[in-house]
Order: C-alpha cells, then structure tokens, then sequence
C-alpha cells in the first residue's frame, strides 16, 4: 500500500514500543520516516526493521527533553525529506509508585520527557507542519501520545497521570490555533499497553492493548481525507490478556 506515499512523518521514541510500531506501520504505507532518540545503537535496529520491510527511514540521535536537541532533529529531517507532514511525539516515561516513596529527579523525568519533550519537538516542528498543509495532501499532522491516565489518576500514577493530563490540555489549544493553517492536531489516549514501559504492570491474565493497536490508530488519523480530523482517541483493551 502507498496511501502515504510522498509524506514524511518525524516520530519521537521510535526505538521500541508505539513509536517503533508507528514507524514499521507509517512506512508500510509509503511515509518515509525520521526515526529520532537517543541511542545510536537502536536508532540502527530500528531503522533496519523499517529498511527489510521496504520502507524509508533515517536514523536521528536526538534528546527531547533539550530544546536544541529537538530542534536539531526537527531540522534534520526536514531538510532531509523537504518537508515534514506529520509529527508523532511518542517519546514517554514513568515511574510509578506512591508519591511519597518518589524522588525529585523520577517526577523532573516524567514532566520533562511526556510534557516538555513534546512541546520543544512540536515548537519547533509547527512552521513546517503549516508549511506543508499548503502542498498536495493539503493538511498535515501532529498526533501526541497520552493516556487514559488522565481521566482517573490512581494510587502509584500521580505525577504520571498529570503529566498526561496537561499533554491533553495542551493539545487542545494547540488544535484550535492551528486548525485554520489546516493542521490537524489529536491526542490518542490508550489504556494499558503491552511495552517494556508497562512491564510491570502486566499481571496474570489483565488485559492490554499492543503497541499496533496504537499505530493502526495512528495510521488511521493520518490517512482521513484533509476535511476530516480525528482529534481525540481513547484506546481501551478488552477482555482478557493476548
């Protein structure tokens, strides 16, 4: 398939989890992808597992949680595609645990990766995202990954869950200003999800959603024709474990 043939797509965390599922995905469907993190050594893996499945894709070592760094990376791919249609922040964190028990640098972590990480990418990403929302595909995307967290923090998930619910406040502002430049800007919100983030989590026989599951819902909103926008999804699992 090639509905996203011609588009390039920056994802933030695309070493392991959502982000790398969004990469195999986005890049099945034509996109050509800049892979950004921090580690050389899986950007290369990552970037291979995109390469044997036919897909384009760069490899850009970069930190989200330094502006210049996310910057850089945002630069960096534009430069190299031309352009730059769709931003997927999926860089994320937690450290979960009574507040009490936490220390400083856990909750600095967490604000820092799944809250400013995303705004210093997007800051620096939303002239190109308008930029492109001119050409052919006539919009363009910046998708952020939040959670369920948001609507119901629980015991252990303090700092984590607010940090997803100002991802999902921001969002939304960011959504109303950039709507008339014709850029679509959504939060998917995904319960429970089967990653080496969640680890610990999983339990028996509790059920959870895959990191597909998000990058299917990913592809989806990417794909709508440019006067449609998916702005919010809620992905919850169902039933018992896979």
């Amino acid at each position: 398939m090639s509905r996203l043939a011609g588009v390039s797509v920056l994802i933030t965390g695309a070493t392991s989890g959502i982000g790398r599922a969004a990469a195999l995905e986005l890049s099945a469907l034509g996109a050509q992808v800049a892979l950004v993190a921090r580690s050389r050594a899986a950007l290369r893996a990552a970037g291979l597992a995109v390469a044997e499945r036919g897909g384009t894709a760069i490899e850009v070592v970069g930190d989200v949680i330094d502006p210049a760094s996310a910057r850089d990376a945002v630069e960096h791919a534009a430069a190299e595609f031309g352009s730059l249609d769709i931003l997927v922040n999926s860089a994320g964190t937690a450290a979960l645990g009574p507040f009490v028990d936490g220390a400083a640098h856990q909750w600095q972590a967490m604000v820092e990766t799944n809250l400013l990480g995303a705004l210093y990418t997007a800051g620096a990403a939303v002239e190109h995202l308008k930029a492109a929302a001119t050409g052919p595909r006539r919009t363009a995307d910046l998708i952020t990954i939040g959670s369920v967290a948001r609507y119901a923090a629980k015991a252990g998930t303090a700092v984590y869950a607010a940090t997803k619910s100002a991802v999902a406040s921001w969002s939304e502002g960011l959504r109303q200003e950039l709507e008339p430049h014709g850029v679509r800007v959504a939060v998917i919100e995904p319960g429970l999800v089967d990653t080496a983030l969640t680890a610990g989590l999983l339990r028996g026989d509790r059920a959870a959603l895959t990191a597909q599951d998000v990058a299917d819902a990913i592809a989806y909103m990417v794909t709508r024709p440019p006067h449609l926008a998916v702005t919010q999804a809620v992905l919850r699992p169902m039933g018992t474990r896979r």
